[in-house]
């Protein structure tokens, strides 16, 4: 019996080190600057590798479990109404006993369905220092759809109106965010879109698709599965809202997400087809504008948005760095028996350097 106990041991633990420790460490790409150096030298996490738990090397397994949470944190919803009458929310951490009026604020941006399921393993990494708020797009997350009108995937203005509305609140303290998969995409747009105006400065984004529009390359059970979200989390709540502006029965039959996105997001906001649409919401239509440092995580092993769809030119940029593991799945990278975020780690690890390299400079310009 205990020869053969040793065995399964011996066995585990050979997986464990030929699919899990041996793949992990982060492979870096970057312009030189002096952030980066700074980042390099501060981060230790990005030298470090990233271990996924025994039993989690698999990416789909770490896609699913990136979603279960035992426990979730307490948030508070404020909604924001917009000048056309929409709304959209914000929910945040209930976490005001920790802050002061400096204490910097973290806008964190879901994905397409708008879970929270990584959220809220980043919302517990940061409950301590960060006032936290997460964004609620039109009709998602239990938000009401006031009128027949849903965000498109890339159209920033209600974002805006949003992080403006969190900067007049709190003036006194520095903005973050993060963006998660399609969250990445909208963060990006805003960042270029607004650079040099925007309120949000050092930004993360997680298992970004970058060109969203090449996800025909996505595994075709998680295309269902999102399809499958989307009509029953944002089209069923908002059906009779949006049967006015759109054939909701065609809707229900898209068999593809590009289906549906032509007879939802198409029909809705006037493009011609869904080229046209992707052409006007690209997240990285206006990424040579970004001013504010950013950091992409991203898993090679991503069912959904695929390591094909990474732009590595694109990091030869002063401000812009990109961290690959080989394992992770999609916006999983959980590590340890906790299920903690790695990503979640990073990313906040990140946002602290860049905030001390800032205070380290303006000491400086102070000092001058």
């Amino acid at each position: 019996m205990l020869f053969v106990v040793i065995c399964i041991s011996c066995i585990a633990m050979y997986i464990y080190c030929r699919y899990c420790g041996t793949t992990s460490l982060p492979k870096l790409y970057y312009g030189k600057s002096d952030l980066h150096q700074y980042i390099l030298d501060n981060v230790p996490r990005l030298k470090e590798p990233y271990t996924p738990p025994l039993g989690l090397w698999n990416r789909h397994v770490q896609t699913f479990m990136s979603a279960i949470n035992p426990s979730t944190p307490d948030f508070k919803r404020e909604e924001i109404l917009l000048p056309d009458g929409g709304v959209v929310s914000l929910d945040w951490l209930d976490n005001e006993a920790c802050l002061t009026d400096t204490s910097p604020v973290l806008v964190l941006v879901p994905g397409v369905g708008g879970g929270k399921g990584e959220i809220i393993k980043v919302c517990k990494l940061a409950v301590r220092k960060f006032r936290v708020a997460v964004f609620n797009r039109r009709g998602h997350s239990d938000t009401l759809l006031t009128t027949p009108r849903l965000q498109c995937f890339g159209e920033t203005s209600d974002f805006r109106q949003c992080v403006e509305s969190v900067h007049q609140k709190y003036p006194k303290a520095a903005m973050a965010g993060i963006g998660y998969s399609a969250g990445a995409g909208l963060l990006s747009k805003y960042l270029g879109e607004y650079a040099g105006r925007s309120c949000i400065g050092p930004s993360v984004f997680v298992g970004s698709g970058f060109d969203l529009s090449k996800l025909e390359s996505m595994n075709i059970i998680y295309e269902k599965m999102i399809l499958h979200l989307l009509k029953t989390s944002l089209v069923k709540p908002n059906e009779q809202m949006l049967k006015s502006v759109v054939d909701v029965d065609a809707v229900y039959k898209s068999k593809s997400i590009e289906e549906l996105e032509d007879h939802l997001y198409c029909k809705m906001h006037g493009f011609k087809d869904v080229d046209d649409m992707w052409l006007k919401n690209d997240p990285m239509l206006n990424a040579n504008a970004v001013v504010a440092p950013v950091l992409c995580i991203n898993s090679i092993d991503d069912p959904i948005c695929v390591a094909s769809n990474i732009p590595y030119d694109f990091f030869n940029r002063p401000n812009w760095m990109l961290a690959t593991t080989e394992k992770g799945g999609h916006c999983g990278f959980l590590e340890n028996y906790k299920l903690e975020s790695w990503a979640g780690k990073l990313a906040l690890d990140y946002i602290d350097a860049v905030f001390d390299y800032n205070n380290i400079l303006g000491e400086k310009d102070i000092t001058l």
